[in-house]
C-alpha cells in the first residue's frame, strides 16, 4: 500500500474542482485590459475596488494596529513601513477574485434575499422592527445610496456563499475512518542500531604495530590524512550562549510590518532590561517568561544568518536586527567559548590505531559478525535485560516499545530502506528482519512482538475520527481555497492605481 494515499486522494479532490474552474475560465473569460476608474483604487477583470471600500478596510486595519500600540494611533510614517496599505489593497483584489469566480460558477444573491438580509440588520431596526426611516438617515450619513448599499449587501452575500461552498468541500468519514485505521493499526517492535564505525575501534591492535607505523617516515603522509579526516573529533567547536526576541513574519505581519517592529525594539534595549522587554515582545513561545534564553549553542544549530551574526557579535553586546527564516531578531550574547583544536601530535598514536584498525578488514568482518550475533539471538529471545548489557560495550543505540504502521517510513530514529518491509510484517507477521543499509554504516534489527488488538484498534479509529474530522476538513477546504485563488488571479487583469494609495 502507498504511503501518499492520503495525499495523492486529496490532490486527486482538489485537482478535479480547480479542473471545473479551469473549464469556466475557458469558456467564460474575457480578458479586461484598461485604466483604473478615477473612484477606484484597483479593477479585477472589470470589477472595481472603490476608494471608499478601500477607505474602510483601511482605517479597520489601522485601527487593529493601534490597539496592539496601547491605543496610540500609528503615524504615516510607520503606516509606510508596516505595508499597511499594500496589504489591504492584497485582500480586497483577492476579495474582487472571488467574487469574480462566484459570477462565474452562478453563486447569484436574489433580489428578496438582498432585501431580508438589509431588514434583519440591528442596526436598521427601532424597537425590533425594521425602520425605513433610520435605514434611509445611516445611509446619508455614510455616503450610501439604497441602489450602493444593496451591491454591497450582494458582493457580501457572494462571497459569503463562495465561502461555505469552498468549506462544503471535505473529506468523506469514510475516507478519514480508512486513514485512521492504516495509521492506527500498529505493530510495536523492539529496535537495535549497530554503528559499525563504533565497531572499528574494538578491533584488537598491539601498542607494539602503532608505534612501528609511526616511526616510519614513509607513513607520515598517511597519518596526516587520516588526522584531517577525522578532525572533528580533535576539535571542541567554539559555543555562545545568548538570549533573543523575535518578531515573526507571516500571513498576519509582512516584511516591513517586522522589520519596523524589530527595529522599534532594538532602540528601547539595554542589556539590564533585555529580559523584561524579551518577555513581552518575543514571539518565540519557548523565550516567553524566560527572558527569550537560548542557552549555549555550537555552529550548525540555528538558521545560518542568525547563527553569522551570533557567533560575530561580542561578548554582552546586542545585536542589530536580523533576518531568518522565522522572522526578525535581536540576539544578546551573554557569554562565549572560544574553539580549541588538539594538535596532531598529542593524538597521534590515536590516529595510527585507528588507521590499523580500518585497515584489518578480516577482523572487522569477524568482530561484526560476532556483535550481530549476540544482538539478534538476544531479540529472537526478547531478552532486553541481556541486551541492555551490550548497549555500552559496542555503542548500540536500542528503542523499545516502537509504534509503526504500515504509513510508517521510520521506526523511532531509523529510517526504513525498503517499502516492502513493514507490509511484511503485517501481512506475513514476521518475527525477526534484519536490513542493512545501502552506505553500511549500520544495520537495523526489528522485532515485532505485538499488534493492536480489533477490539482496541475499532474504538481507537472512532476516537481518533472525532478529533481528527473538523481539523482535516479545515486543513483541505484551506489548501482547496488557496490553490482556487492562485489560480484565478493568474488569470484575471489586475489593475491597480498606486498613486490613490
Amino acid at each position: 500500500m502507498s504511503r501518499n494515499w492520503k495525499s495523492g486522494v486529496s490532490k486527486f479532490m482538489i485537482s478535479g474542482f480547480i479542473l471545473i474552474i479551469v473549464f469556466s475560465f475557458m469558456f467564460t473569460t474575457q480578458q479586461y485590459s484598461g485604466s483604473v476608474a478615477g473612484d477606484s483604487v484597483a479593477n479585477v477583470d472589470g470589477r472595481d475596488v472603490k476608494i471608499k471600500e478601500y477607505q474602510g478596510a483601511l482605517e479597520q486595519q489601522i485601527n487593529f494596529y493601534t490597539q496592539i500600540y496601547g491605543g496610540k494611533r500609528l503615524t504615516a510614517k510607520q503606516i509606510k513601513q508596516f505595508g499597511i496599505k499594500q496589504f489591504v489593497l492584497d485582500n480586497l483584489v483577492q476579495k474582487k477574485v472571488l467574487l469574480n469566480l462566484a459570477d462565474k460558477i452562478g453563486i447569484t444573491i436574489g433580489e428578496k434575499e438582498v432585501k431580508q438580509t438589509i431588514k434583519d440588520q440591528e442596526y436598521f431596526k427601532t424597537e425590533g422592527k425594521f425602520d425605513v426611516n433610520r435605514y434611509r438617515q445611516l445611509l446619508r450619513a455614510n455616503a450610501y445610496t439604497p441602489g450602493s448599499y444593496e451591491k454591497l449587501m450582494i458582493e457580501e452575500g457572494q462571497a459569503a456563499k463562495m465561502n461555505d461552498l469552498l468549506r462544503s468541500f471535505t473529506y468523506s468519514d469514510d475516507f478519514i475512518k480508512n486513514h485512521s485505521r492504516v495509521n492506527l493499526d500498529t505493530i510495536k517492535a523492539h529496535t537495535v542500531k549497530i554503528d559499525k564505525d563504533k565497531l572499528i575501534e574494538l578491533v584488537a591492535i598491539t601498542n607494539q604495530k602503532v608505534d612501528d607505523f609511526a616511526k616510519e617516515e614513509k607513513n607520515q603522509a598517511i597519518i596526516k590524512a587520516i588526522y584531517n579526516q577525522r578532525s572533528k573529533l580533535y576539535k571542541k567547536y567554539g559555543e555562545v550562549k545568548a538570549s533573543h526576541i523575535l518578531v515573526k513574519t507571516g500571513n498576519t505581519k509582512s516584511e516591513n510590518q517586522a522589520k519596523a517592529e524589530i527595529e522599534a525594539i532594538r532602540k528601547t534595549l539595554t542589556t539590564k532590561n533585555f529580559a523584561t522587554i524579551a518577555n513581552q515582545k518575543t514571539e518565540d513561545p519557548s523565550g516567553k517568561g524566560k527572558g527569550g534564553k537560548l542557552g549555549w549553542f555550537k555552529k550548525g544549530v540555528m538558521d545560518k544568518n542568525f547563527e553569522k551574526v551570533a557567533f560575530g557579535t561580542a561578548k554582552g553586546k546586542i545585536s542589530a536586527p536580523v533576518k531568518s527564516q522565522f522572522g526578525y531578531h535581536l540576539i544578546f550574547v551573554q557569554d562565549k567559548k572560544e574553539e580549541v583544536i588538539t594538535p596532531l601530535e598529542k593524538v597521534k598514536k590515536e590516529v595510527v590505531k585507528f588507521h590499523l584498525q580500518k585497515s584489518d578488514l578480516e577482523a572487522q568482518k569477524a568482530m561484526n559478525d560476532k556483535v550481530e550475533k549476540e544482538v539478534i539471538d538476544l531479540l529472537k529471545n526478547n531478552d532486553m535485560k541481556n541486551l541492555t548489557k551490550l548497549e555500552k560495550k559496542y555503542g548500540l543505540t536500542i528503542q523499545k516499545d516502537i509504534e509503526i504502521n504500515q504509513l510508517s517510513v521510520n521506526a523511532g530514529n531509523l529510517k526504513f530502506n525498503n517499502e516492502a518491509l513493514i507490509t511484511k510484517f503485517f501481512e506475513k507477521g514476521a518475527k525477526f528482519v534484519a536490513v542493512s543499509e545501502s552506505d553500511a554504516s549500520f544495520i537495523k534489527v526489528l522485532y515485532p512482538f505485538e499488534k493492536t488488538s480489533s477490539e482496541n484498534l475499532e474504538k481507537k479509529i472512532t476516537d481518533d475520527f472525532k478529533n481528527k474530522k473538523s481539523q482535516l476538513d479545515g486543513q483541505f477546504s484551506n489548501v482547496l481555497r488557496k490553490q482556487i485563488v492562485d489560480y484565478v488571479k493568474e488569470n484575471s487583469s489586475i489593475v491597480t492605481n498606486p498613486k490613490l494609495l
